[in-house]
């Protein structure tokens, strides 16, 4: 069972729940209060009793009556009786963050550690934009970014230069507040797309068409409000927000209805605005999503939307930067707008509840698009992050063009970044994958301040499939046509590295861009022996532009590519997630040099894990394969033998062999048909993925066939087992955990460290409990008995997790502390890693290179 939650998740969800809930948005909330009797008012107790509905079920190991204390102290401090939305969210950020030059940054006094855990909670439930524009209230001029500087003084200089991201995926690979901005200016010519948006889970407020009329009704509420601040801004109009609205002599009867040329006219224009304004702030049924995407065109008049490439084209045609420019070190004008919304709340709109209702109402729906983004704490394992990554390619469609930019521009947030790698898959026509490496160079870093940019291409698992009209497991061998395990999966991934073959053979000058392959998505759904045959074709076609290269451009260095693979970081039993880390080494995926994606269970506490899993289910045939890896490691000396602990191991993999294979099969056959199973030269002579023709004679290779083909094996092999961890299994993972560390040390591999991904996605409850610190630990936390493991701290997703590279240097940072480790210590760990990352990068300096990557781009 997981253990209690952080207090300070709890403590961070109760200041964000007022800000951030559908409860808050559908109470209209504007302000909590207490009676005289010091109990919670009506509407205020209304509130609190959804906040409990909602965090009973992630408070495990906390009471109710400590939650409503933490409740009452961040909702109202030590001795307020009621505050306002605008007073709440100022004194929210001025708690936590501070200022610093023209940045907003995270408070350091009196200590950081503790503010970095707080912060890491409170980031994923609030957006950091947000608290940037409340903080930057009292400043003199707006803040120069849009999101809150974690690092030290110290640590900043530290990640000054020489920092790498080499986990980076591009689809997730961008901060919300270019995704609001993107919705916001070109929600009404290009909405997210139904069926891809149900495909991610159920939305803010219900159903897919309710959050899209809601986002509508935003983008029109957005417009209302900065033309109002506006007025108020140029023209020192002392209007009221419902006056603006309402008064038949105001703003927009008189100035913007006539210039929408509206086809009703101008009163049924005004009418349409108002309705929209009601969806926003009671959620009211009408108008139509057409209506107020036809309001909001109307507002923008001769504006029209096209594909942006670069962020600041994005942020230029954002129409609310028509009023508050854009140039310059400086936020967004979405956190600028945020930001003269709550300077009007705090003083002459104090009063004004009709722009207090709708500026509020706007925050909620941006918040819940926020949280609906982001991966909530307590949803572990890869399936649940799979919806929320799902989520993300609809609500960012409209600014796809900018991807790449974006998403190096993103990395480089606050570290001196040398180096990027984006990962995103394969097309499966050459043409194709030569423009995505080209779209990749990123023309718009050619002129200043250009890191190395790198493409790895990734291929991804999927555990279900399409075919002949029904829905059918990907491993199930009884497809039409392939007749085997995984033989449509496998032909379409063939198909993928056919095309980065082709495009490297017609453009070798690639390679400059295209530096890497790896294996994403859903771990557990396809075995590592599908991937070799596509990883020989693709590194061999890298090797041949290599070598034409060395002789065409021998100046530019281009070596062949490199490999990396996510394994370890979901596991049914810990010695699956060891397994699955081996095999890639085991059967030559990855070569020295390399990298491993996350790779926890390299680095997992054998014993804390038994405590925490006594028991486990997993299918029979995954149990088999751990069974035989084991075995192979006593037959290699791998491992110290263990008579006891062999003899039940041989006992309970011939036990399952015959109830998988229905006959008992020669215990030697069994690992000498895992061996084989991993030869591309085997499969290929069976003719997979096309696995037609006779049963081969050899025992050996016919106990592949029967793997691969045989319905009624499959089907048993699915079926579920109970398993009990025992003493002796511990043992063994102890030794092999230790083991195979040593292995990847000695190949010069580097595992590819993601901290927030790996402490969300594996429920780790708190970042200083990450492997990361068995995998290199400090002198005072681990003995030094084995050689340390190379490491790169990197952000994997940003926008599902809320982070950026420079954050995760911090969240680490704040986590070496808290273990008892000095400054000194702390930052000499942190900048080794740093190190560690940028000597194991794919990338070439010749990419940085502007002449080249025109080149590569015009030919």
């Amino acid at each position: 069972m997981p253990g209690p939650v952080d207090l300070a998740y709890l403590r961070a969800a109760c200041e964000a729940f007022p800000l951030a809930s559908e409860a808050s948005h559908r109470q209209v909330v504007l302000e909590l209060g207490k009676t005289p009797t010091l109990v919670l008012e009506r509407r205020t107790q209304r509130l609190a009793d959804e906040l409990e509905a909602w965090i009973r079920l992630r408070a495990r190991g906390h009471s109710l009556d400590s939650l409503r204390q933490v409740r009452d102290l961040v909702w109202f401090g030590e001795d307020a009786r009621s505050v306002g939305m605008a007073d709440y969210l100022i004194r929210l950020a001025a708690r936590h963050l501070m200022h610093r030059g023209g940045h907003v940054a995270l408070r350091t006094e009196p200590s950081i550690d503790e503010p970095l855990a707080h912060f890491r909670w409170l980031s994923l439930l609030l957006p950091p934009d947000l608290l940037v524009a409340a903080r930057s209230v009292d400043m003199p001029t707006d803040p120069a970014s849009d999101h809150v500087d974690t690092s030290t003084p110290h640590l900043a200089k530290l990640l000054e230069q020489g920092v790498a991201e080499t986990h980076l995926h591009v689809g997730a690979a961008v901060s919300f507040h270019l995704v609001w901005i993107g919705l916001m200016t070109a929600l009404s010519r290009h909405p997210p797309d139904r069926k891809k948006l149900a495909r991610g889970g159920e939305p803010p407020f219900g159903m897919v068409d309710r959050f899209l009329r809601m986002l509508q009704a935003a983008s029109v509420t957005r417009l209302l409000l900065a033309s109002f601040l506006w007025r108020g801004d140029r023209l020192g109009d002392a209007s009221s927000f419902d006056g603006f609205v309402d008064d038949p002599d105001g703003p927009l009867a008189t100035q913007i209805a006539p210039r929408a040329a509206w086809p009703a006219g101008p009163h049924d224009f005004i009418r349409a605005c108002v309705q929209a304004l009601g969806v926003t702030v009671n959620a009211k049924p009408s108008p139509s999503v057409a209506v107020m995407a036809s309001v909001h065109r109307h507002l923008l008049g001769a504006s029209r939307w096209s594909s942006v490439k670069t962020t600041e084209e994005l942020l230029c045609a954002d129409p609310v930067s028509a009023w508050l420019g854009r140039g310059g070190a400086m936020a967004s004008a979405e956190t600028r707008f945020a930001r003269r919304g709550l300077r009007y709340l705090l003083d002459a709109g104090r009063k004004d509840v009709g722009f207090a209702r709708a500026f509020w109402q706007y925050q909620r729906i941006r918040t819940l698009t926020f949280r609906y983004l982001t991966v909530e704490p307590g949803t572990a394992g890869l399936g649940w992050f799979q919806h929320h990554y799902d989520r993300i390619s609809p609500m960012r469609a409209c600014i796809d063009g900018a991807r790449f930019d974006a998403a190096a521009r993103c990395s480089g947030r606050g570290v001196g970044l040398s180096a990027v790698e984006m990962r995103t898959a394969p097309e499966p026509a050459w043409a194709s994958v030569r423009d995505l490496i080209r779209e990749a160079a990123v023309p718009s870093f050619v002129d200043h301040g250009r890191p190395e940019v790198g493409l790895v291409l990734h291929f991804l698992k999927q555990g279900s499939c399409s075919h002949a009209g029904r829905k059918m497991l990907s491993a199930d061998p009884g497809q039409l046509g392939h007749s085997c395990r995984f033989g449509s999966f496998s032909f379409a991934r063939l198909k993928e590295a056919s095309a980065i073959e082709a495009a490297l053979a017609h453009q070798p000058e690639l390679l400059v861009v295209f530096r890497g392959i790896d294996v994403a998505s859903d771990e557990l759904s396809v075995p590592a022996w599908v991937f070799i045959s596509p990883f020989v074709k693709v590194r061999r076609a890298a090797h041949r532009a290599a070598a034409r290269l060395s002789r065409a451009r021998p100046g530019w260095k281009v070596t062949p590519l490199r490999a990396t693979y996510h394994a370890g970081e979901d596991f049914r039993r810990l010695v699956e997630g060891v397994r699955r880390i081996h095999e890639l080494l085991e059967f030559g995926l990855l070569e020295a040099g390399d990298r491993i994606g996350h790779g926890l269970a390299a680095g997992v506490d054998p014993e804390l894990w038994a405590r925490n899993h006594p028991v486990t289910v997993q299918p029979a045939e995954e149990r088999l394969h751990d069974l035989l890896w084991e075995i192979d490691r006593y037959k290699a000396g791998d491992l110290p033998a263990d008579a006891t602990r062999i003899e039940q191991v041989r006992a309970e993999a011939l036990g399952l062999t015959h109830k998988i294979f229905g006959s008992n099969e020669n215990p030697e056959h069994l690992g000498a048909a895992r061996q084989r199973l991993h030869m591309s030269s085997v499969l290929h002579y069976l003719g997979y993925p096309f696995v037609h023709g006779r049963i081969p004679e050899d025992p050996i290779d016919r106990l592949v066939y029967r793997y691969l083909t045989e319905s009624q094996v499959f089907a048993r092999g699915q079926e579920p087992l109970k398993i009990r961890t025992s003493e002796g299994e511990v043992r063994m993972l102890v030794r092999a955990g230790a083991w195979l560390r040593s292995e990847i040390a000695r190949r010069e591999m580097t595992i590819e460290v993601n901290p927030t991904s790996n402490l969300l996605i594996n429920d780790m409850g708190a970042i200083d409990t990450h492997p990361a610190f068995r995998f290199q630990p400090l002198s005072n936390r681990f003995s030094r008995e084995e050689e340390p493991i190379q490491l790169s701290i990197n952000t994997d997703d940003p926008i599902s997790f809320a982070t950026s590279l420079g954050d995760e240097y911090a969240y680490l940072y704040g986590a070496l502390l808290r273990s008892g480790a000095g400054a000194h210590d702390a930052l000499r760990w942190l900048a080794e890693r740093r190190d560690d990352g940028f000597r194991s990068r794919f990338t070439l300096p010749a990419s940085r290179d502007p002449n080249i990557v025109r080149q590569l781009r015009r030919r």
